[in-house]
């Protein structure tokens, strides 16, 4: 379950060792973030030690360059001080790309599905159980599948959800519960922001928390920013102009018009990287507060709400600063120049033609079981690790948790998680729920680790490494008859050392 750049990776795996895949997905179309918008992968961090991928999985990105020299984009420059007649799609680690556009992602992930079964635009709702395995999948449209063993490759754990694994959210350990200095609240004084907190109407800024309550170091629910990953033109005489969400209304985004009077360029909007002259990918904007919501959400539709809400603050705000006159001048015309892309992201598309068909979720949920990985092991080297079968490497850091208003005026935000970090492994045991609750499932989108560990692991490059590691699990338990909990770790560390898995 989940068709993003773990899922693919895992499906061409299962194939490879001559089993039979079936790729489900709940958003219409399969990619997940990987061909909906990420454009910037995840695996150019701090160093080398970031470069996590290994078989299939970096096939998926390498592959991307394919379709992007078709496509007439050249090699340019690095993301720092580049500019726009000088920037290309770039290359990382010599054999992946730096940049990809979302045409690209779509035919590297065409050729990793092939003419595999899918499913698509589908909610999981119910698993039947025999003896402690997960023998029939229940969808919603009422048709079933029986399965042999099962991979939860998903941000939404649907998978595990319906059988029952138990999930924590958000920064739920306090900074005592495991010794983590980086855990719990942030909130500090370091990030006071001396700006009015109000809007016309006597709002609170549309995200804000309102006044902070917990101490530094202590539990709560906060989690990450979303946004959505986005492609855009500029200055593209061809580029689609954006169009108003449904239901626009201007008197909405009284806010957002109220900080836009500080901005003058569409720089102060959108930060991103250039693919070509005319094209980069970014960020297309930050909301906070709302995420807590969708972490919560439990069902397809809640989640479908969550993300029409998101898109229309985050369109919204995009509309009002090209076409208001409450904006600056100066602001209005320079982001006239911004358009979406006429030749990429524009047939798998949500809301409006040309819009990322995939929400960036930073953050959601992770599994509660009987091994937890702990920051201290993100220290000791993946060596170290016992039973490691992929490694971690991107730096841990957040963004957006909290952004809060103080009593005296003005606002603040939480501090930031940003730990440097080399490989580090990721060991078997934590991908596998707890004893007792279903045998043949195996964790990848939401294991079991602190949510220090996440901010590092939550990387859609990183995932892909343990998705391909549980199908060849997977795969080893259908030929010795066992559920996938029950394969002896030896014999998988085996195999995949045989198949040049970096672990």
């Amino acid at each position: 379950m989940g068709g993003g750049a773990a899922g693919t990776s895992a499906r061409q795996v299962v194939a490879d060792l001559g089993k039979v895949p079936m790729l489900i997905d709940e958003h219409h179309v399969l990619g997940g973030l990987f061909s909906g918008g990420l454009g910037i992968p995840d695996y150019v961090g701090v160093s080398a030690n970031s470069d996590t991928l290994w078989g299939r999985g970096r096939e998926l990105f390498k592959n991307t360059i394919t379709k992007m020299k078709a496509d007439g984009y050249v090699e340019g420059t690095k993301p720092t001080g580049q500019t726009p007649e000088t920037a290309g799609y770039g290359n990382q680690y010599g054999d992946l790309p730096e940049r990809y556009t979302p045409s690209s992602a779509v035919y590297a992930r065409n050729l990793a599905i092939g003419n595999a079964r899918t499913l698509v635009d589908i909610e999981v709702v119910g698993i039947t159980k025999d003896g402690g395995q997960g023998k029939v999948v229940t969808l919603s449209n009422g048709d079933t599948i029986t399965c042999k063993q099962m991979i939860s490759a998903s941000y939404s754990a649907e998978l595990g959800m319906a059988a029952g694994v138990p999930y924590g959210i958000g920064r739920s350990e306090s900074r005592f519960t495991y010794g983590e200095r980086q855990a719990g609240s942030m909130v500090t004084g370091g990030n006071l922001k001396a700006d009015r907190i109000r809007n016309p109407k006597g709002d609170i800024w549309r995200g804000f928390q309102g006044y902070p309550h917990h101490l530094p170091g202590q539990a709560d629910e906060g989690i990450q920013g979303y946004d959505y990953r986005m492609t855009w033109c500029i200055d593209d005489p061809n580029g689609l102009p954006i169009q108003p969400p449904e239901g626009y209304r201007e008197e909405d985004f009284a806010d957002y018009i109220q900080r836009a009077q500080a901005y003058s360029k569409y720089q102060n909007m959108i930060s991103g990287q250039f693919i070509g002259p005319k094209i980069l990918t970014t960020n297309g904007n930050d909301q906070y507060g709302l995420p807590r919501i969708y972490g919560r959400a439990k069902t397809k539709g809640e989640r479908l709400k969550f993300k029409k809400d998101h898109y229309y603050a985050m369109c919204g705000q995009f509309y009002t600063a090209i076409n208001s006159s409450k904006v600056p001048s100066a602001f209005r015309t320079d982001m006239q120049r911004v358009k979406l892309p006429w030749r990429d992201n524009v047939e798998e598309f949500a809301f409006q033609r040309g819009w990322s068909s995939m929400i960036y979720a930073r953050e959601t949920l992770r599994m509660m079981a009987r091994r937890i990985l702990l920051s201290s092991e993100m220290d000791i080297g993946y060596a170290n690790v016992r039973n490691s079968v992929s490694r971690g490497g991107y730096h841990a850091d957040s963004h957006l948790v909290n952004w809060s208003v103080n009593r005296g005026g003005g606002s603040r935000q939480d501090g930031d998680i940003d730990i440097d970090k080399t490989y580090f492994g990721l060991p078997w045991e934590i991908f596998l729920p707890p004893a007792g609750i279903i045998s043949n499932l195996v964790e990848v989108g939401n294991p079991a680790m602190t949510r220090t560990c996440f901010c590092s692991y939550r990387m859609e490059t990183t995932m892909s490494g343990p998705a391909q590691a549980a199908a060849v699990a997977c795969c080893l338990a259908i030929d010795a008859g066992i559920p996938v909990s029950l394969l002896p770790v030896s014999t998988l560390l085996a195999k995949l050392d045989q198949m040049g898995a970096k672990r």
